[in-house]
């Protein structure tokens, strides 16, 4: 999951580089709540202490994805379906 959220992340705030200032809060905001929720999640002690990580979306807030947003939680859920070759994933090396 880390290799992916790393990939996801970094494509993310690329796509956003150019955004202009209203945007740019929207997303901050958004990234920053998405922190703190994910920290909740996985707990003060680590994955051992954590609650279910994730939430699933309502379908009212579906509606107000665009098409570009919708495609993109596509692409991500496809990646995360995907097998893992711990040769090919230098995060997973060591494992």
């Amino acid at each position: 999951m880390k290799a992916i959220g790393d990939t996801y992340v970094k494509d993310e705030f690329r796509r956003h580089k150019k955004a202009d200032a209203q945007q740019t809060q929207i997303f901050m905001e958004a990234w920053a709540k998405y922190a703190i929720q994910i920290s909740k999640q996985v707990g003060l002690k680590g994955p051992l202490t954590a609650k279910k990580l994730g939430e699933d979306l309502k379908v009212d807030e579906l509606d107000n994805f665009s098409e570009e947003q919708l495609a993109q939680l596509y692409e991500l859920y496809s990646e995360a379906k995907k097998p893992i070759d711990p040769e090919k994933d230098p995060h997973l090396a060591n494992i």
